[in-house]
């Protein structure tokens, strides 16, 4: 039922309106930062054995990505604090260059407990036009969306992000090419509770612990579509 109303969303707003013209004005604060990763293309383009990572801090901050995700190669791109409003509108210009083996996604933004949040059927819209995009350029290539991590500092609204992460997981469903990493589980503790081990002193970024069982979960993720797959 969850996967016909995502389905039905997605066709009402392509009939009747674009889902970015209310986030143009919000997103426009990031343009110094996507000229920047824009740079970077320059001089670091993802091939065809590469793996790209897109998104928020979260992606940024992960500084032994190369190191940890290897043997996959991985070409990564993440900024600030990025929304999936944002990188909806950007994200033609984050992939230009690029012709990877499969994209993988992470934004935690939209859901921080704020009166301003999105909706799960909102970012769910954003997620369809990021994929569209994305597969537009770049026909077939495999995309996983990462669920958003219960960080401790925005507890409070995990009943909602956690209802953002199942549209997306059901999203996901609705395409061969789109898959989604559960990785909530393995960051609460016996009693339901995120593990304050795993985050910095912020509460809301990973610490070198809470990366090393990202990088596993990420990991058997792709490598459950990826491995027996034609390059």
């Amino acid at each position: 039922m969850l996967i016909k109303s995502i389905a039905f969303a997605i066709c009402i707003s392509v009939c009747f309106e674009s889902p970015l013209s209310k986030y143009e004005t919000a997103a426009a604060k990031w343009e110094p930062e996507i000229v920047k990763l824009e740079q970077l293309d320059q001089s670091e383009v993802a091939g065809a054995n590469d793996i790209l990572f897109l998104g928020s801090s979260s992606i940024r901050l992960w500084k032994e990505i190369a190191q940890d995700m290897a043997p996959w190669s991985v070409v990564s791109r993440g900024y600030g604090g990025a929304k999936y409003s944002d990188l909806a509108i950007y994200v033609n210009r984050l992939v230009a260059t690029h012709h990877p083996r499969a994209v993988v996604i992470y934004v935690g933004n939209d859901i921080t407990g704020k009166s301003s949040d999105k909706t799960p059927e909102e970012i769910v819209l954003l997620v369809d036009h990021i994929t569209t995009n994305i597969q537009a350029k770049l026909p077939n290539t495999d995309i996983f969306f990462i669920g958003i991590t219960p960080a401790p500092v925005r507890w409070q609204a995990w009943p909602e992000i956690s209802a953002a992460n199942v549209a997306i997981a059901e999203y996901c469903k609705l395409k061969s090419t789109t898959h989604f990493i559960a990785t909530a589980k393995e960051y609460l503790n016996d009693q339901g509770m995120p593990r304050e081990e795993l985050f910095l002193k912020d509460r809301l970024h990973q610490n070198t612990d809470g990366y090393a069982i990202w990088n596993k979960i990420i990991k058997r993720g792709l490598e459950s579509v990826l491995t027996n797959k034609p390059k």
